[in-house]
This record gives C-alpha cells, sequence and structure tokens, in this order.
C-alpha cells in the first residue's frame, strides 16, 4: 500500500512539473510574439517617417514597382541562403539504411533544419513579395516606405527562424512572426484599399 502511495505522489509530482513547464513555455512564446508585435509596429513607423526623409519616393506605376522589387532583392538573397544551407546539408548527409526502426539520430534531426527553413523561406518569400507587388500598385507617398521596412522585418525573420538550433521554439516562433506578420499586414492594408476604391467609384 505505500508503495501504490508513493508511487500515485511521484506520479503527481511529476504531472504537476509538465503542467508548469508548460506553462512557461507557453508564456515565454506569448511574451516573445508580442516582442515581435512590438518590434513589426517600431520597424514599419520608422520606416514610414524615415525613408521618405532619405530618399525620393517614386511617384508613378512603373517606378513604384520597380521600388518594390529593389527592395525584394533582399528576400530573394534569402531564398538564396537557405537553398544553399539545404544543399550543404543533403551533400554532408550519410546515406540512410534501406530498412531502419529506430529514431533519428540527433545528427540527422539537424540536418533537417535547413530543409524546413528553405521551405519555410520559399512559402513566404512568394506571398511576401506578391503582397509588396500589389501595395506597390496602390501605396502613393510616404506609405511606399512600408514595403523595404516589410523587408527589414523579413530578413530578421529569417534570422531569428534559424536560432531555431540553439534557442528551440521560442526563437522560431519570434521569426515566424516577424516574417508573416507584415505580409499579413499588407494583404489586410491591400485588400482594403481596394475596397475603398471600388467604393468610390
Amino acid at each position: 500500500m505505500r508503495c501504490v502511495c508513493w508511487d500515485t505522489r511521484r506520479q503527481s509530482l511529476r504531472d504537476g512539473m509538465q503542467t508548469m513547464t508548460l506553462a512557461n513555455d507557453q508564456r515565454r512564446l506569448v511574451w516573445n510574439n508580442s516582442v515581435a508585435l512590438v518590434a513589426c509596429a517600431v520597424v514599419l513607423a520608422g520606416a514610414y517617417f524615415i525613408i521618405p526623409a532619405l530618399w525620393r519616393i517614386p511617384g508613378d506605376m512603373g517606378e513604384r514597382l520597380a521600388f518594390a522589387l529593389r527592395a525584394d532583392v533582399f528576400v530573394a538573397v534569402w531564398v538564396l541562403i537557405a537553398t544553399r544551407l539545404e544543399a550543404q546539408a543533403r551533400f554532408y548527409q550519410a546515406p540512410a539504411p534501406t530498412v531502419s526502426k529506430k529514431p533519428a539520430a540527433p545528427k540527422q534531426a539537424e540536418r533537417a533544419v535547413p530543409r524546413t527553413f528553405l521551405l519555410n523561406t520559399l512559402e513566404q518569400a512568394f506571398i511576401a513579395v506578391m503582397a509588396h507587388l500589389v501595395l506597390a500598385t496602390l501605396l502613393k507617398g510616404p506609405a511606399l516606405a512600408l514595403i523595404p521596412g516589410a523587408v527589414v522585418l523579413f530578413c530578421a525573420g529569417r534570422v531569428a527562424f534559424l536560432m531555431d538550433r540553439s534557442k528551440g521554439l521560442e526563437m522560431r516562433s519570434f521569426g515566424m512572426v516577424l516574417t508573416a506578420l507584415p505580409t499579413f499586414a499588407a494583404f489586410a492594408l491591400a485588400i482594403a484599399l481596394l475596397i475603398a476604391q471600388i467604393a468610390a467609384g
């Protein structure tokens, strides 16, 4: 009976510690995501006020599209970096056995990170470039500076996502918010502007 009671208490203690660990992880994720949200707001606001004061903002449609494409060169650079990392990981990866029921070794799991990073970067880069080009057709004046601001956040998000190797899910989540939030905001703004134009006739 004593053994049963002791095992029950030990299991309860273990469950309580796991619950506390999960709660702490969730709080850290919420905190990091909140910091990423504030960082997005600060960078975009800074771009809106600083870039027009330093460089001439293009006016006509062709110049605005060229402006967005030039900014998105840095998005394409991250696709090249991700491709290079994935190719390097495949080059150093030893051939896997034909039949194996053993779990993946730590080195194999680590080598899977570049492929995940490449696929995620390709997805995020495609929708980001599309959002920037659409905004370039709708925004005028200082608001056009939001596009390079979004590119800066994209690059920062990719760096944070890569830090997933050493920091775990926390930095990965932080990087995803930095990368994706400006793109989602860009699409939301574009849809709102299109609706406003249609309503205005």
